[in-house]
Parts: C-alpha cells; sequence; structure tokens
C-alpha cells in the first residue's frame, strides 16, 4: 500500500509563537501556554487550545494527557 503524503499548509505566525512557547517551557498544559503569552491582549484559552490542535494535525506536536482533564503538550521535534 502506498501513503500519499498530507498537504499541510505552512505555520502561521500565531501557531509560532506558540511552538516558540511550549519550546521553551519544554512541556505545557493550555493554561502554561496562555499565561506564558503577553498579557495585552489576553490569551484566549480556547484560541490557545486551537492553535495547539493545528500544530499536532501538522504533526509538530503531540499530545499527552498525564491527568484528564489536563493535557500535557510536547513537541515531537527538536529545535536547533
Amino acid at each position: 500500500m502506498v501513503r500519499k503524503k498530507k498537504n499541510l499548509s505552512p505555520v502561521s505566525p500565531a501557531e509560532t509563537e506558540i511552538l516558540r512557547l511550549v519550546w521553551s517551557l519544554d512541556a505545557a498544559t493550555v493554561q502554561q501556554v496562555c499565561d506564558a503569552l503577553p498579557k495585552k491582549p489576553p490569551a484566549n484559552y480556547a484560541t490557545v487550545q486551537t492553535l495547539l490542535r493545528r500544530l499536532e494535525k501538522k504533526a509538530t506536536s503531540s499530545i499527552g494527557c498525564k491527568a484528564k482533564p489536563t493535557c500535557l503538550w510536547q513537541l515531537l521535534i527538536r529545535k536547533t
């Protein structure tokens, strides 16, 4: 069976900011990412969660749940 490559869209500036934060934190919950973002304007929890899910679909991050409902986001790739 031949697998087709997924057509992945490029990483947006907002997603890049989230990636940088997760890299700097090594692993983070959605709330930790929200807390690390600039305070003005305040980060919206649902928006950050959506960005992390989009990144997961783009295969740049992985979700690992230690205890529900809190999920810990970690990167599959390393920053060089």
